[in-house]
């Protein structure tokens, strides 16, 4: 793939996560009588789909960058993956922040029924979805601390692209 196709995907990917988080902050919330237009958790499966995409369009644009020239010439105990992962499950955490619910003090007072609003996805569902992301941050940063644990540099030969 070209550098500037690789860019455009991942922009265009970008663009789709973010409407989808748009629709989903748009539509979960609603009034009794809206229907919504969107299965909010297909959608949510799509994002996290998307988001797998876009870390490898990363990835392949990290290669390019790097003058690479074949995915294979990507050394296997690189940490790129891992630190794009992260970024990606750290955005899905603060995007599902963001997405407002019944009150579930309220709910459990008044009942659901009895409320004008209604919800596809509940506080405890995004809960749940938000404390799985805690628990994969937890082993991606793990990875990343002990990779920097380990890793070192040989400084004491110039860059080749200096030496010239």
């Amino acid at each position: 793939m070209k550098s500037n196709e690789i860019i455009s995907r991942r922009d265009t990917i970008s663009k789709e996560i973010t409407k989808y988080w748009g629709i989903i902050r748009a539509e979960n919330l609603v009034e009794k009588s809206y229907k919504r237009n969107y299965d909010l958790k297909a959608l949510l499966k799509k994002i996290e789909e998307l988001a797998a995409e876009r870390t490898n369009m990363k990835l392949y644009q990290q290669c390019i960058n790097m003058g690479y020239t074949s995915l294979s010439q990507f050394p296997a105990n690189s940490l790129f993956p891992t630190i794009f992962e992260l970024s990606e499950v750290n955005e899905r955490f603060v995007q599902l922040g963001l997405i407002k619910t019944l009150d579930p003090k309220l709910k459990s007072k008044k009942g659901k029924v009895n409320l004008n609003k209604s919800e596809e996805l509940t506080s405890q569902y995004i809960t749940n979805l938000q404390n799985a992301l805690k628990l994969r941050t937890i082993e991606l940063k793990k990875k990343i601390d002990e990779y920097n644990n380990t890793a070192d540099l040989d400084i004491t030969k110039p860059l080749m692209l200096l030496v010239a």
